[in-house]
């Protein structure tokens, strides 16, 4: 039986690897699951991007003095 995969409609090739399958027939090429990884890890630094505190540096003023 030959798959396709559920998100990019490409069947086997060399190029493509290997696939997940899940129930119902669904499957993920390997091309497609390192697009999901990239999209997934952004997402994160992203968020610890916007999680992280901006360092505020204040500088004393000078006196005003003789």
């Amino acid at each position: 039986m030959t798959y396709t995969c559920s998100f990019c409609g490409l069947r086997p090739a060399p190029s493509i690897g290997r696939y997940l399958m899940a129930e119902g027939g669904v499957a993920i090429c390997s091309d497609c699951v390192d697009i999901c990884v990239e999209t997934f890890s952004e997402a994160r630094r992203d968020a610890a991007k916007a999680k992280t505190p901006k360092l505020r540096l204040v500088f004393p003023q000078p006196s005003q003095g003789a």
